[in-house]
């Protein structure tokens, strides 16, 4: 519960945090930060009973249209192929992280 307290006053003393709202219930976020001169989505969620009806995507075009002309990267962890195959919709890929072995 600690890391997640961290995690959130990073977002929000260092980034922007946008979210999508049905019947004024917050149903998915998006985290954003700054990386030098791009942004990184660092977190995209949406509650489990609301996926698949596009609201990621529109908050990514909504990330998009806020940062026009910059740079936006997304990293996903390799096991999380539903999440790769959203990513490759609206990404290119553009370079791959290897972590040593345990």
């Amino acid at each position: 519960m600690e890391k997640r307290k961290e995690d959130i006053l990073k977002i929000l003393e260092q980034g922007y945090l946008f979210y999508a709202k049905f019947h004024s219930q917050i149903v998915g976020f998006a985290s954003v930060l700054r990386k030098k001169e791009s942004f990184m989505i660092e977190h995209l969620y949406i509650l489990p009973e609301h996926r698949h009806k596009k609201i990621a995507t529109k908050i990514v075009e909504s990330i998009f249209k806020k940062f026009l002309n910059q740079e936006i990267f997304a990293s996903v962890y390799a096991f999380n192929s539903e999440a790769i195959e959203f990513y490759k919709a609206l990404f290119e890929l553009s370079s791959l992280v290897f972590k040593r072995k345990k």
